[in-house]
């Protein structure tokens, strides 16, 4: 569908419109609870993660994943890959509860549907990571962080970009605990797999330079 070619080119402008009609057509013609139904929601969900429009990707994904349990259970790939994408946007939203109810359900899941080192299973501990520490809990995010990248290097290598998410939330949470020397080590290590292989402009290269640049600003005042 040409509307995932935008999508994959971060065209959202052209991308959405597509989505929008393409639902519409599936919806009277295949019926709301159809899985290729669900998969534009799903589709249509993404684009509005990557658009920062998450009270609508909220939306969507409740939508999708009520009829996913319903229709195929808990214990199915689709609904565990909902339950992730949910977890997600119900973090970036500030419904951390929510969050976490929805991604340790998917943690226990995963493992006996998937097999315990699909990839998956990892970025659930990431995401769980990312809402311990916005709840708080700084000492559990950090040992979730690193039982991810841990995972995630013996799964797909030490250069592979799905580590760099790690990388930096860790070094982000270093930062922030006075790890100065640590957290550069982790933001330069981010930096080093991304350069080269995505856009300078890439928003994760973006993101990380900034909270480097945080870092360097701490490490310069604490010199002084």
């Amino acid at each position: 569908m040409l509307g995932n070619v935008y999508l994959a080119q971060g065209s959202y402008d052209r991308a959405e419109p597509l989505f929008l009609g393409n639902l519409d057509v599936r919806e009277r013609v295949l019926g709301p609870d159809h899985p290729d139904t669900l998969s534009t929601k799903s589709e249509l969900a993404y684009l509005f993660i990557m658009t920062g429009r998450y009270a609508e990707a909220a939306s969507l994904l409740s939508e999708v994943l009520e009829v996913r349990r319903r229709i195929f259970g808990t214990e199915h790939r689709s609904t565990l890959y909902t339950l992730l994408a949910l977890g997600y946007v119900y973090k970036e939203l500030g419904r951390l509860d929510e969050a976490e109810a929805l991604t340790r359900e998917g943690l226990e899941v995963a493992p006996r549907v998937l097999g315990p080192t699909h990839s998956v299973n990892f970025d659930f501990i990431h995401n769980l990571g990312e809402i311990r520490a916005a709840q708080g809990h700084l000492a559990e995010a950090e040992s979730l962080f690193l039982e991810a990248l841990k995972g995630r290097r013996d799964l797909l290598g030490r250069d592979h970009i799905d580590n760099t998410e790690t990388l930096h939330m860790l070094g982000n949470l270093r930062r922030d605990s006075g790890r100065y020397e640590e957290a550069r080590q982790l933001y330069e290590e981010a930096l080093s797999i991304l350069e080269g292989r995505v856009d300078p402009n890439h928003w994760r290269i973006v993101m990380i330079r900034k909270d480097y640049a945080e870092l360097q600003s701490k490490i310069d005042r604490a010199g002084d």
